[in-house]
């Protein structure tokens, strides 16, 4: 029987991250003006990013697209990262100057203060691997005639095999949203 509140629940959250996607969206337009079709493609685009993709990179445990509300520090984490990714891709694309350099950093900021955890998820090494007395040695510690020690799947997803429909769902979701909010505000921009 498959789980029908999750996929309530699923749904429900892509209802509401689209409406403040939308929302943010149509401030994005309101400031820089009503971009045409394609430049609604690269805002929507730029939305998958920050709201799907820098998650993905920092906190690797979670499926794609999916908010963690599960875990309140989590859930910030993902806020924070989201922001700082929205506010870093606004910086490096839209503003000149060397306010660039700082939306590159900013960019790059949510994977290095990502939580110990989802960073040994990333890599594969144990907590205490680093001190050398628990856990995995890291790749150069091996013999030199024996292989390196690597983790088995780096990156994987939890989702499995439906990590790529999942990210091809949401990158749908993101850039038909960027094409309906350009639509919306020229309807009630142009009216």
């Amino acid at each position: 029987v498959p789980d029908i509140a999750a996929r309530e629940a699923f749904l429900l959250q892509h209802v509401w991250i689209g409406l403040a996607g939308g929302l943010a969206l149509q401030i994005g337009y309101r400031r820089h003006g009503v971009p045409g079709y394609p430049g609604s493609l690269l805002w929507g685009g730029a939305g998958f990013a920050a709201a799907v993709l820098a998650p993905l990179w920092s906190q690797p445990a979670q499926p794609p697209g999916v908010i963690p509300t599960e875990d309140g520090g989590a859930l910030l984490f993902w806020m924070f990262t989201v922001a700082i990714t929205a506010f870093g891709l606004w910086l490096l694309l839209l503003v000149a100057g060397r306010w660039r350099l700082i939306g590159l950093a900013l960019l790059a900021a949510p994977p290095l203060l990502a939580p110990a955890s989802a960073w040994r998820e990333q890599t594969g090494l144990g907590a205490g691997s680093l001190a050398g007395d628990t856990g995995r040695p890291l790749p150069g510690d091996a013999p030199p005639d024996a292989p390196p020690v690597l983790p088995a799947t780096p990156m994987e997803f939890p989702a499995g095999e439906d990590a790529v429909l999942l990210l091809g769902l949401n990158l749908l979701f993101w850039l038909l949203l960027g094409v309906f909010s350009v639509l919306s505000a020229r309807r009630v921009l142009y009216r």
